[in-house]
């Protein structure tokens, strides 16, 4: 027997009263879900992955989650990902490979995962009604980049079905119009290849390939293939083929002017050359390794991440006073990094910023329909009470004390809990409940990152949208589940269950550092006392 643990822990977040008033809020379209702009909302860092899965479940509307910086991105998509019912709509989009003002070509997986983003954020608004909103998350350093405006991305977007009618020259053509190198085989996201009426093509967004069978002018049949062993594999319907890149070679002669009004007099032979091998491609239209660098001179209007969130989306700051303190610091080093590559004769004098400033990016922000995850607003937001301040709280740790564990798992059992444990060691816990007499059941395990991966791929052949009524909070008992989650906490406040109405409260547990070990969770029901959580450490011993 298993049970689907962590949507019934979402059930029970939606469930709660003060969220179940945030979310009304945002669904009614009142600006701030009843909570005044810029002002906190209070959740626990810890029981934040799980929140937002329940926000983006239930709200239904397009997310952008801003924390300060890359690594803290990345754990909270992935954590993101465990909770959600939709991990295919939890996208993370990537800091550029490259510091500002470096000439530094971003990589193929960042190309890839950037445009990924984009575009599932961009062609949102035209397809709401068969797709689950995305819920992405950024750094400062991502936000701060000049992109693509999503109009131009949108303008630059077409589909293939079987069925339609093509001409094959204009279609080559206007791959190749938005950036798409020819191949003779095509392993690399960005090419495409032609033998005879067979097209292949790999758009940066698609986890495979896609190959094209014509017959005539006619696509006859449409089939995803290895890129590796290039066999077809399944069959698909229709697809969506997007830019290559972010930065449109095409736009490149309408660049020009700008680049040769700059003042090249300090720079190197070295750095004078490459310059001008970029310029010759730019006149072109042609797309080149490192052409990123020009995104500032591509648009006359380049966008960052926030043009993507549409009026209904919703944009969470994780934390304002770091989120400003990154920012400066940033801009602090990509001007002082300016400044010594200009003094070094690699880089000409003029140049236009990459990444937007940090008062015009604030501005942005505080401009836009926004709340604070954390405990502490903008420094001139109105005072009150954090609304979900009291939804969610800490969880203790054990020290290692297997015992104490143990016993209070007991004691919780008796006392009509429900205990979700998560662990890697969840054969290991079983065998000691089963020691001590105490009865559990098994929860469906966590998703693994390779799950998650598979789980990534934008499809357009898959409707995301699920209309399901949420499960029924669980009974009370114990429940062990193979998997990590990150951190430990307690959601507190009532959630009515028939026939003792007493609250459950969630508890995913983790053990305190060091070793940074894998987490547990926890749900309870009552006013027992919270529960810690325990990891078998290196060597047999237990560690928490």
């Amino acid at each position: 027997m298993t049970a689907m643990v962590t949507s019934d822990i979402r059930a029970l977040i939606a469930a709660n009263p003060a969220v179940r008033s945030f979310v009304a809020g945002l669904r009614g379209g009142r600006p701030a879900g009843d909570v005044p702009a810029g002002a906190a909302l209070g959740v626990l860092a810890a029981a934040r992955p799980a929140f937002l899965a329940a926000l983006h479940a239930e709200a239904r509307q397009p997310l952008l989650v801003v924390v300060a910086r890359a690594d803290a991105a990345r754990a909270l998509t992935q954590q993101i990902q465990i909770w959600s019912p939709h991990p295919e709509a939890v996208l993370r989009l990537p800091d550029p490979d490259a510091l500002p003002y470096e000439r530094v070509a971003w990589g193929r997986d960042t190309i890839c995962e950037r445009m990924r983003v984009l575009t599932a954020m961009a062609v949102w608004p035209l397809e709401h009604e068969r797709r689950w909103p995305p819920l992405v998350v950024t750094s400062t350093r991502g936000l701060m980049q000049r992109t693509i405006p999503p109009g131009d991305l949108r303008a630059e977007l077409h589909s293939l079905r079987v069925g339609q009618r093509v001409v094959l020259n204009d279609l080559l053509a206007r791959w190749l119009r938005i950036g798409y190198r020819p191949a003779t085989t095509v392993e690399a996201p960005g090419t495409f290849s032609r033998r005879g009426g067979i097209l292949d093509i790999y758009p940066p967004h698609r986890p495979d390939p896609v190959r094209i069978e014509l017959f005539g002018d006619e696509i006859e049949s449409l089939r995803t293939f290895s890129p590796v062993t290039q066999r077809s594999e399944s069959r698909i319907e229709r697809f969506r083929v997007t830019p290559a890149h972010e930065a449109l070679a095409w736009r490149g002669p309408e660049a020009l002017p700008a680049l040769r009004a700059l003042d090249y007099d300090n720079c190197l032979p070295a750095t004078r050359f490459a310059f001008d091998e970029d310029l010759k491609h730019l006149e072109q239209g042609e797309p080149f390794r490192g052409i990123e660098f020009y995104l500032p001179y591509l648009y006359p209007a380049p966008a960052s991440p926030l043009d993507y969130l549409p009026p209904e989306g919703v944009l969470l700051v994780e934390d304002p006073l770091e989120l400003s303190t990154v920012l400066g610091e940033l801009a602090a080093q990509a001007d002082a990094l300016a400044t010594d590559l200009m003094r070094q004769g690699e880089l000409p004098r003029g140049l236009r910023s990459p990444t937007f400033g940090v008062d015009e990016l604030l501005a942005a922000v505080r401009a836009r329909r926004h709340r604070v995850l954390g405990h502490t607003g903008w420094t001139d937001a109105p005072a009150g009470t954090a609304p979900l301040e009291e939804v969610f709280g800490p969880a203790p740790t054990y020290g290692g004390q297997i015992k104490r564990l143990v016993d209070d798992l007991l004691l919780r059992q008796r006392a009509g809990a429900w205990i979700v444990l998560a662990s890697r060691q969840a054969g290991r816990l079983a065998e000691l409940l089963t020691e001590r007499g105490a009865a559990f059941v098994w929860g469906d395990a966590l998703p693994t990152p390779e799950d998650l991966l598979d789980a990534a791929a934008l499809d357009e052949e898959v409707e995301t949208i699920d209309l399901a009524a949420p499960p029924a909070p669980p009974r009370p008992g114990i429940t062990l589940v193979q998997g990590t989650l990150a951190e430990g906490w307690v959601l507190e406040g009532p959630v009515p269950h028939p026939p003792n109405p007493s609250p459950f409260i969630p508890h995913p547990l983790t053990p305190s550092p060091p070793p940074k070990l894998p987490g547990t969770a926890q749900a309870e029901r009552g006013n027992a006392p919270p529960l810690h959580s325990v990891e078998r450490g290196p060597g047999g011993e237990v560690d928490s």
